[in-house]
């Protein structure tokens, strides 16, 4: 996935689009890929996947988003993959957890707000467009745990 410009549309300037924040959409992709098996793969296939994720996004997705983007995720963020992983996942599954109680199933505005603020933008219009494609993106992947009959009983 070409990152810059599947998220160009998102940002009003393309200056914000700057490696880090390049880097730290990665990790929270890599993030609502796992979260989105949490809430809709049956329990056999969720944590598998979820492995599978996080392994898959430090030995190949890491690789290939350099070769794409020309930087290391890690040089620019200035730590190792699997320390980012596990701060950054700690930082949206609080957020998750802070927000169980609200009427929305998914605390898409707040975790996108999260990500906003540790990537250091500041368009408020951003956090409209990150939003949607955060939903967007969970949806998907519900729509693969329906397709492919992993799908929790009674998330329907």
């Amino acid at each position: 996935m070409d990152y810059r410009k599947h998220y160009q549309p998102i940002f009003s300037s393309e200056d914000t689009l700057t490696d880090k924040v390049l880097a730290e959409l990665f990790l929270f992709r890599a993030w609502t890929t796992q979260y989105a098996y949490r809430m809709f793969a049956d329990a056999q296939a969720h944590d598998a996947l979820i492995t599978e994720t996080v392994s898959s996004c430090a030995h190949l997705g890491t690789g290939i988003f350099q070769t794409k983007h020309g930087f290391s995720i890690e040089d620019e963020l200035r730590n190792a993959f699997i320390e980012l992983v596990e701060d950054r996942w700690r930082q949206y599954d609080d957020v998750v957890i802070e927000n169980k109680d609200s009427e929305a199933l998914i605390p898409a505005r707040q975790l996108c707000g999260t990500l906003m603020r540790v990537s250091g933008v500041t368009d408020p219009f951003a956090l409209i467009g990150l939003s949607a494609d955060f939903s967007s993106h969970v949806a998907r992947i519900g729509d693969n745990c329906i397709a492919n009959s992993m799908f929790k009983p009674g998330r329907r």
